[in-house]
């Protein structure tokens, strides 16, 4: 199998799910459903918006119903992406988190592997921390997660350098960052250490190895749930509908930040004519496909070139005339376009201040914030979202390390194109 380092994930779906047995009864938590799928549906579709082909499923023995659903669901995934693969590595007897990661390893052909939980998941793309990963030559990488509730999870704590310093046991009242249950793994540098047949993988490992493995830690942001116990399996049945596992449909805006979303950005200087412009190759298609979800798609862009007199007027106009007409051709639409020409930061039209979605409001007075999303690839784009209350999904295309403040963005992803794979099922790359 040809595979690179955005294929192969492992996912572990061999846990009992004791906490949530009272209302799962035998089904497997990652089967369990949430607004009439499967919960591991959700999390299959958001890793392959990420890139990811080859699934690795960690099961135990005697999970046959789940083998069953995994082999039905990759013929139906086949129809549609027939690059996708899935493989089953299954625990004769009893190996824990860690023994069974080991165990799916051997079906993985790359060097560095993503492992998650089957039971939860985190709405960011991780290929950021893989960076991070690779320069550091970590053995693992966490991904954590902000959490101003932290109660039923210990806290992760690290430097700046990423380097894992220790964890705290769960406490009343905890806020901070969290394991997400995502890693990069080292392949080879975890096969050639000593690990007993069976053992836990946060606690034997992460743990115990906080101060003397080469562990990394990266921060993200972006909704997270654990469906782990009946609390928040309940929450997830109306954030995946209302706003997070993002179906936006009818009554629904988009707000396209433009300069580095739409077309590639100029570094240090400002795009002056529409020679140019240069649309990113995925962009006229993505915007075609978005046209059919949402009711309206608008344009909110700070242009400090215009206000600084190096960007003219009408060489701006006729950039954004001659840009809708080439959406236009390709099926898509842009409703309206607003930018602010103002220098001064404290501008309330100027971003991150929200004065433009006020405006596009006043013109559409149908547009709810609540069921809005800002795509944006800075961090200016995710304020000026929370601060009209809409829904912020950051763009990594100019800034793929960026570390992004705790709850800032709903979901993080690498092009326009992944957040139609994520929004759309069945959609190709």
């Amino acid at each position: 199998m040809d595979t690179t380092a955005k294929d192969e994930v492992i996912i572990l779906a061999g846990g009992l799910g004791t906490r949530l047995q009272s209302i799962s009864g035998d089904t497997p938590k990652c089967l369990m459903p949430v607004n009439g799928q499967p919960f591991l549906h959700y999390l299959v579709q958001h890793l392959r918006s990420c890139g990811f082909r080859h699934f690795v499923f960690a099961l135990s023995e005697s999970q046959i119903s789940l083998r069953s659903f995994l082999e039905q669901y990759e013929k139906e995934y086949k129809l549609s992406e027939p690059s996708v693969s899935f493989s089953y590595s299954i625990e004769n007897t009893p190996l824990g988190t860690g023994g069974a990661l080991l165990q799916a390893l051997q079906f993985c052909n790359n060097e560095q592997v993503l492992a998650v939980n089957g039971d939860s998941i985190v709405l960011a793309n991780p290929f950021a921390a893989l960076q991070v990963h690779l320069r550091r030559q970590a053995t693992c990488t966490l991904l954590a997660t902000y959490m101003q509730n932290a109660d039923r999870y210990g806290l992760v704590h690290f430097d700046q350098q990423h380097r894992l310093l220790s964890f705290t046991e769960k406490k009343t009242g905890s806020i901070g960052y969290v394991n997400a249950g995502v890693y990069w793994l080292n392949k080879t540098a975890l096969q050639n250490t000593s690990f007993p047949l069976s053992f836990s993988w946060e606690q034997s490992f992460l743990q115990a190895s906080a101060f003397h493995a080469n562990i990394c830690i990266y921060p993200v942001t972006g909704y997270f749930i654990d469906i782990g116990i009946p609390e928040d399996y309940a929450r997830a049945q109306q954030d995946f509908t209302q706003q997070y596992m993002l179906q936006p449909g009818k009554g629904w805006t988009l707000f396209l930040d433009r300069d580095g979303v739409i077309n590639i950005e100029k570094e240090n200087d400002y795009i002056h004519s529409w020679d140019e412009f240069h649309f990113y190759d995925d962009a006229i298609s993505s915007i075609a496909a978005l046209s059919k979800i949402f009711d309206r798609i608008v344009i909110v862009t700070n242009q400090k070139g215009v206000g600084k007199g190096v960007t003219k007027w009408e060489d701006l106009q006729d950039i954004h005339r001659k840009m809708e007409q080439t959406i236009e051709a390709g099926g898509g639409k842009i409703d309206a376009i607003y930018f602010c020409p103002d220098l001064e930061d404290s501008s309330p039209n100027r971003k991150p201040n929200a004065g433009m979605a006020y405006q596009a409001k006043a013109d559409f007075p149908s547009i709810q914030f609540h069921r809005s999303v800002i795509v944006g690839n800075n961090l200016s784009d995710m304020y000026f979202g929370r601060n009209a209350g809409m829904h912020t999904v950051f763009l990594r295309t100019t800034q793929p390390e960026l570390e992004i403040p705790g709850g800032l963005a709903d979901m993080e992803i690498d092009s326009l194109h992944h957040l139609i794979q994520a929004w759309i099922p069945g959609a190709s790359c």
